[in-house]
């Protein structure tokens, strides 16, 4: 099935690539293969969030929704939002 190809193929790139950040002493040959993995993981990524992901139905458990408007009510007693935590109603192209 094309979903499992696309599944480990992230799979596979997050496991070099995190093999790579392991690493304790780069080189310049290490870090263009690491930079290299890195673009394909985003790749990979977006493919994944466009193609396997709106195959699937996904709802909030009690838990994630508790935790969520508690994080919603620190937030806005605070009178600033969270910064990188703004949910997109858009879908875009990657």
């Amino acid at each position: 099935k094309k979903e499992n190809t696309i599944v480990l193929n992230n799979l596979f790139d997050f496991a070099t690539w995190h093999g790579f950040t392991k690493l304790r002493m780069h080189t310049d040959s290490t870090l263009q293969v690491y930079d290299a993995l890195t673009s394909s993981l985003s790749y990979q990524l977006c493919t994944f969030e466009t193609k396997v992901c709106p195959q699937f139905e996904t709802k909030e458990t009690p838990l994630e929704a508790g935790a969520r408007l508690r994080c919603q009510t620190q937030q806005m007693k605070k009178g600033s939002p969270k910064p990188g935590k703004k949910v997109s109603t858009n879908k875009t192209r990657h």
